[in-house]
């Protein structure tokens, strides 16, 4: 046996199934620690058994005899007893819980921490059931999107459990706790047939201290079937079944990232292909003596551009994936963070759900932590300020994606004491980073892009969270690497929204096409602000430059042409050819 540990485990919530483990050997503890040998014979005293011994080993494999003796207290396991007192000796009540926990997006040992939250959550109650199984645990079949569901037994009320789960849970590396909720007919996992309460008897029992089967109550004198964590199947008095697949083969299957993108480069070159096509074709309509020729070949470019977008398409949609994968580390850290300066924070996130390119999301972590720290160390005031003006004394941050077009745009807002113009530019000042003069100058916006520049900081002590000069031109140097903009809006005492939009997809670069000196060029429409036709009488010269004036503002005038035909000079240069446009052309 490869994990005697874990056959051991398995053995441990399937005795708690059938009864009440009242002693073992190996106790819990040797087993979470591991100590448990291929050969070891295990042994269980149970109150009462309600399943053969066929039912064990029909359910865990590498289990070569199961015996059950009846036993009496004389030569039972040894088990340290437990006092009880008069009101504990009275009638309880077993409430089955469903217990939820995610595992962190980039988790390398996902089935490792799904392991962790059994054992952890053995702690406070008994495990009778989990998603994904405990098979599924063993066999690696976990992934991080995946929550780990637990079906809990445990007499405590909702703000005990509660607060054990999370507890023990939040120990445990790339884990984080979700939530605690009764167990309803339609939550409870494929084999919990049990009610959501549970009756026991008025008898005390001495209760081993397991780290997995702890604390545990007598069952009722018939009590119902009760599923170990691994599944079961009620096997025939002849001939135990044989494992079944499901009839249909898996639905899923993975792939390697760098087939996908080597996958995307082939379409890449595909829609070059594609568009060189649509101007030979173009051209030899024009000038070719056969138009039935010409239309068949026209008619095929348009069928091949309609395939290769559709192409195009679906190997973008195999790249997504939801930004909750990044979403998910974010609540502990708000919590870490809140609790290090002592203020109050409610949480919100939203639009979990909306789906971007996975190079986008492996980099858009970073600005985002940065954000966060910003808007709870600098932006949500102390809760005793707070409730001088009247607000909650816990302040709101609120995440938030959403898709706007081919733009994904995400949302950093808080309602905390905003953003005063005058004092950044009074810290820019004293900073060094502008002079007084220019501050002067300032617009309320032009001084807010001020929080963006290197060095740049109001924290008035260095602390590990603020006050290094790092931070905030971080998050700007980091999305315009992405493609994308950053801006910020404020209120004074209202609070202060950050709206990160960035492109889906960092494969694929929409362009504006634009012809000079008989040459098509591409121009990111991501380095396009605007677009303006400008009338020749509207050109002004200043200090011997073209210049328009634009709504208020001049602005230099640069001839493509001009600046191409100097650089042509020096060394060549390579145009990519694509369709000429009428209707984008200069």
């Amino acid at each position: 046996c490869l994990l005697p540990a874990v056959r051991a485990l398995q053995l441990l919530l399937a005795a708690g199934s059938l009864g009440t483990v009242t002693a073992s050997d190996p106790t819990s503890e040797q087993v979470e620690a591991g100590n448990v040998a291929p050969g070891q014979r295990l042994t269980f005293t149970l109150d009462e058994v309600s399943a053969t011994a066929d039912r064990i080993r029909s359910v865990i494999g590498n289990i070569l005899e199961v015996t059950v003796e009846s036993v009496t207290a004389t030569n039972a396991v040894s088990a340290p007893a437990v006092a009880t007192s008069a009101a504990a000796a009275t009638a309880t009540e077993v409430t089955l819980w469903r217990i939820e926990a995610d595992i962190a997006a980039g988790c390398a040992l996902p089935a490792a921490r799904a392991l962790q939250i059994l054992l952890a959550l053995g702690e406070v109650g008994s495990v009778r059931d989990s998603s994904p199984t405990i098979e599924a645990i063993e066999g690696g079949k976990v992934t991080p999107e995946q929550p780990v569901v637990v079906l809990l037994a445990a007499a405590s009320g909702r703000d005990e459990v509660t607060t054990a789960a999370q507890r023990v849970i939040e120990r445990i590396l790339e884990v984080q706790f979700g939530s605690v909720e009764v167990a309803e007919a339609e939550d409870l996992l494929a084999n919990a047939t049990v009610p959501s309460t549970v009756p026991t008897p008025s008898a005390p029992v001495a209760v081993a201290p397991s780290a997995v089967a702890a604390p545990v109550v007598p069952a009722a004198p018939t009590p119902p079937a009760v599923p170990s964590i691994a599944p079961t199947r009620e096997a025939p008095a002849a001939k135990a079944p044989e494992h079944t697949d499901a009839p249909h083969a898996p639905r899923m299957i993975r792939i390697d990232v760098e087939r996908l993108d080597a996958l995307m480069n082939l379409v890449g070159e595909l829609v070059i292909d594609r568009t060189r096509l649509a101007r030979i074709s173009a051209k030899l309509a024009a000038h070719s003596n056969d138009p039935v020729l010409a239309e068949e070949l026209t008619e095929t470019s348009r069928h091949l551009a309609r395939i290769s977008d559709d192409l195009q398409d679906e190997v973008m949609r195999s790249r997504m994936l939801p930004i909750e994968s990044v979403f998910s580390k974010f609540p502990r850290l708000v919590r870490d963070l809140a609790q290090k300066v002592d203020k109050k924070i409610d949480f919100i996130v939203e639009g979990k759900d909306t789906e971007l390119d996975r190079s986008v999301a492996e980099q858009i972590g970073d600005p985002i932590i940065h954000l966060l720290r910003n808007s709870i160390d600098h932006g949500v005031e102390p809760g005793a300020d707070r409730l001088r003006v009247g607000k909650n004394e816990a302040g709101q941050v609120r995440l938030a994606a959403r898709h706007e077009e081919n733009q994904i745009v995400i949302d950093v807002e808080d309602d905390g004491r905003g953003i005063n113009a005058e004092f950044i530019k009074q810290k820019a000042v004293s900073k060094g980073i502008i002079t007084a003069e220019a501050a002067a100058r300032m617009s309320q916006r032009e001084a807010l892009e001020l929080i963006f520049a290197s060095g740049f900081s109001t924290a008035e002590q260095i602390s590990d969270i603020s006050g290094r000069g790092v931070g905030m031109d971080i998050v700007r140097t980091n999305v315009e690497r992405l493609n994308g903009t950053i801006t910020v809006e404020t209120e004074i005492g209202q609070g202060t929204r950050f709206t990160v939009r960035l492109p889906l997809t960092l494969a694929i670069i929409r362009a504006l096409l634009i012809n000079v000196g008989g040459q098509t060029y591409a121009v990111p429409l991501t380095s396009v602000v605007e677009a303006l036709r400008i009338e020749r009488d509207k050109l002004r010269s200043v200090n011997g430059r073209e210049a328009i004036e634009l709504r208020g503002q001049v602005l230099p005038l640069l001839r493509l042409r001009e600046i191409f035909e100097s650089f042509s000079h020096d060394k060549p240069t390579t145009v990519t050819e694509v369709p000429e446009r009428p209707d984008r052309q200069f």
